[in-house]
């Protein structure tokens, strides 16, 4: 009987260890959903952070009885 040399794949070769954030990450990037998702939070997150930079109207001024009518609406 001769022996088979034994052959090198792909399931054998070792790859350095991760981390648990990289396997994280990597998972995360793959889904198309979850990135628009994280994109559509960052920018309501900024928007709430700029927000009050650009809006210039004390909120102690406002009045909410101005904008409502007297008899209740109805």
């Amino acid at each position: 009987m001769s022996a088979i040399p034994a052959q090198h794949s792909k399931m054998t070769q070792r790859r350095p260890p991760e981390s648990l954030w990289s396997m994280t990450w990597r998972r995360f990037t793959r889904h198309p959903m979850a990135v628009t998702g994280a994109i559509i939070m960052l920018l309501l997150m900024g928007a709430i952070v700029a927000a009050p930079h650009m809006y210039q109207l004390k909120t102690h001024f406002v009045r909410i009885t101005q904008f409502l009518p007297l008899d209740g609406g109805g």
